[in-house]
């Protein structure tokens, strides 16, 4: 006799309530922090698989983790955004440039201080003192080769 047991019996045996945050936490396999579990024969995202009982994700949308763990799978604590909006909800390099409001020489990022190159904000009063600098030190390169 074969004991079969449903998805969400397995989603429960397999997690661990963490009753202060509310998460139900993954505790078998993680990849770089995301449960994975086996659906008729295909690696999932236990966080997708779990959402996806309660309401479809809707195309082109990621679940994003509001409790910021990734191997909590309580899909009230998953919203679906846009890759972009989850990127910039994150802790990585594109958010932490999204927030900043200043440039690293306290110029701030606003109106018509702020040039776009390669999809980046640049300050414009930096490249103002940059390109006057470079001016200056044409100049004094043009004047010492006359002298």
């Amino acid at each position: 006799m074969t004991l079969s047991l449903s998805l969400y019996e397995r989603l429960l045996i397999n997690s661990v309530h963490d009753p202060v945050t509310g998460c139900f936490v993954w505790s078998r396999t993680l990849n770089y922090g995301y449960g994975q579990i086996s659906v008729d024969g295909e690696t999932r995202r236990v966080h997708r698989v779990a959402y996806g009982m309660f309401a479809p994700i809707p195309d082109g949308l990621v679940l994003d983790h509001l409790c910021r763990n990734r191997a909590c799978f309580n899909p009230n604590h998953l919203e679906p955004v846009t890759p972009a909006e989850n990127n910039l909800r994150g802790e990585g390099c594109m958010a932490g440039y999204a927030r900043r409001s200043h440039c690293p020489l306290g110029h701030a990022y606003e109106g018509e201080n702020i040039w776009m190159k390669n999809g980046a904000r640049r300050c414009r009063e930096c490249k103002r003192i940059e390109n006057r600098r470079y001016r200056e030190r044409k100049k004094a390169e043009a004047q010492s080769k006359v002298a």
